[in-house]
């Protein structure tokens, strides 16, 4: 019997439609933290650099007729292995004949399907990044009297949001020569800040009547204040009813993650995550889509499929502090 389904091909129109969809959601995080490195192969070994190495105070006088000293230097290794992931969906003939516009039956499907890869990036972006057990300092709220690696949660007004975020991003400027430049910051612990006694107070003379993230960023001295608002359904789809309704934030949205993230790719700099973007496989566009169709004649149709290939990567556990539980 022959193939129903002739060879696909890459669809250059339908990928930039998809990406141009990708870049217009600004609700979603994966691709706004952390610096994307191009790789070639699906998987490999990268080099890293323990901080002692490069803050040690080796210096010393050269003797006359002598040699400097040396310094030692080593290096670490680590891995990525990068994954490519699809999701496809078919055109019957008989749908396309009975399309009317505006409704386009092909961009209709590919928004449809990058949407999905959205969800499921940011999925993987939170569970390696943005939950306990992941970074080398976490911190936990507590509504009173805070302990060892607590901190008084944000929504007690005698909080002091930011003098917490100060100590801890001299903290990781102590502990690894950088300062934190992100702070990611989940939707529910975003409101209590805008609404924090301590925030209003610092903005009440400056005549900037609404707290937004970029006056966050300003507050609490980064380049970067994030609000992640993408959202999936986690009700299970069914038979009977086509799927439940159970939505929320992929990401928590009482946590904050503050971090220092390269500004560049460069893996001879340190930042706490890198993304790797296959693009050996995929191209350019292997971090955000590429668009494949094909024909399936014995069924009559036009199949799509959008594909992403890369890993998510914790680089560096000391350049990132979780605080869970900002509020309660």
């Amino acid at each position: 019997m022959p193939n129903s389904n002739m060879t696909g091909h890459v669809d250059a129109y339908l990928s930039n439609v998809s990406i141009n969809y990708i870049q217009s959601q600004e609700m979603f995080i994966a691709d706004k933290v952390f610096p994307i490195v191009p790789v070639q192969k699906a998987a490999d070994i990268f080099l890293t650099y323990p901080r002692g190495y490069f803050f040690r105070d080796q210096v010393k006088e050269r003797p006359l007729g002598g040699e400097s000293p040396r310094m030692d230097f080593k290096t670490g290794k680590d891995s990525y292995f990068c994954i490519e992931e699809g999701l496809s969906s078919d055109l019957d003939d008989r749908e396309r004949a009975n399309a009317v516009a505006p409704y386009d039956p092909e961009k209709s499907r590919i928004l449809a399907l990058t949407q999905q890869h959205l969800i499921h990036r940011d999925r993987r972006w939170s569970d390696a990044y943005f939950k306990s057990g992941i970074w080398t300092t976490e911190l936990q709220g507590v509504n009173t009297t805070p302990g060892a690696n607590q901190f008084l949660q944000f929504d007690n007004a005698d909080s002091d949001p930011v003098d917490t975020i100060d100590s801890y991003r001299d903290h990781v400027l102590e502990l690894t020569g950088f300062e934190p430049n992100v702070m990611v910051c989940g939707r529910k612990a975003f409101r209590k800040l805008k609404n924090h006694p301590a925030i209003l107070d610092l903005i009440k003379y400056s005549g900037k009547g609404i707290i937004t993230a970029d006056l966050l960023a300003q507050i609490f001295n980064v380049q970067k204040f994030l609000v992640p608002g993408g959202i999936h359904n986690t009700a299970a789809e069914t038979e009977a009813d086509n799927g439940g309704e159970a939505f929320e934030f992929i990401v928590p949205k009482s946590d904050i993650l503050l971090c220092y993230a390269a500004p560049n790719a460069a893996l001879d700099q340190p930042s706490a995550g890198y993304t790797f973007s296959w693009r050996g496989l995929l191209g350019n566009q292997a971090w955000e889509a590429v668009v494949n169709r094909g024909r399936a004649e014995r069924a009559h149709s036009d199949w799509f499929e959008v594909r992403m290939a890369f890993d998510i990567k914790k680089v560096a556990g000391d350049l990132g502090v979780f605080f869970k539980d900002v509020v309660e």
